[in-house]
């Protein structure tokens, strides 16, 4: 398998972490480092919408063109893989791994190999090339529920529906606001974190695909699934031990702060 780092100003976070050269550098020492630790995936390049200074050298940085997030760098790999020396086979998996996107530890990324390579050998599968997303559990910090417990009021002005503008006065039960969503989550009450029900999410931090399709307009092309990732996590860097991932994407970091917990970030 080949594997790819990827940066891209795609989102506010990322954009103010990559924005930072000491960030940028930690972002890229840390992917390399864990590169280097997996057994099954060989680090060949990095993938950047833009040119990023002062990172060390050792790897190539090959630019995204201006397509979604996934399909540039989908293509990107393909064109890097179709002009390279070294033959690579129709069905081989390239792996991506977005440091700026979330934290990913070694034993995630190997799963997310090991369920590739079970990918391949599943007859079910071949129609098309494969596309595997790797998908995390919220912990019970970061729960949506949580938030679902009340909602603002859903007015109707006209046709259309609004939020009040005081919202903190005007609240009704999830039950009453939202039943849609309410229909879904489990009929317990919810007293503490053993009663909440278990999500999995994509974080973007982590995907694979087979290499195959040089251009791609869609991901109609592939067999897209997920992999979700349920094991014990070693303990996290400093760095990623932060909420700063479970915030909102658009959501402004204190950089300053953050270049300065680096330092002490082993």
């Amino acid at each position: 398998m080949l594997m790819f780092l990827s940066f891209a100003f795609r989102d506010n976070r990322e954009q103010q972490l990559i924005s930072s050269r000491t960030i940028a550098n930690y972002l890229y020492r840390y992917g390399v480092d864990l590169a280097s630790q997996c057994q099954t995936a060989t680090l060949r390049a990095m993938l950047t919408s833009s040119f990023i200074d002062d990172l060390p050298e050792g790897y190539p940085q090959l630019k995204m063109n201006l397509k979604k997030r996934q399909l540039a760098e989908m293509d990107c790999i393909n064109d890097f893989v179709s002009q390279s020396d070294s033959p690579v086979s129709t069905g081989d998996w390239a792996v991506v791994l977005r440091p700026a996107q979330g934290y990913v530890s070694l034993s995630r990324l190997e799963h997310l190999c090991s369920q590739a390579a079970a990918l391949s050998q599943d007859k079910n599968h071949k129609d098309k090339l494969n596309c595997l997303n790797s998908t995390i559990y919220h912990n019970s910090l970061s729960n949506p529920v949580w938030n679902m417990r009340a909602a603002p009021t859903r007015c109707l002005c006209n046709d259309a529906i609004r939020i009040p503008f005081d919202i903190d006065t005007m609240r009704d039960e999830l039950e009453l606001a939202c039943p849609e969503l309410w229909d879904q989550l489990p009929k317990v009450e919810i007293s503490g974190s053993q009663d909440l029900p278990l999500f999995t999410y994509s974080d973007n931090a982590l995907f694979a695909f087979q290499i195959g399709n040089v251009q791609n307009e869609t991901l109609e092309a592939y067999n897209c699934t997920q992999c979700t990732y349920s094991g014990q996590d070693e303990k996290p860097p400093l760095f990623y031990g932060l909420p700063t991932f479970s915030l909102n994407e658009n959501q402004p970091i204190d950089v300053p702060s953050l270049e300065r917990l680096l330092k002490y970030d082993g």
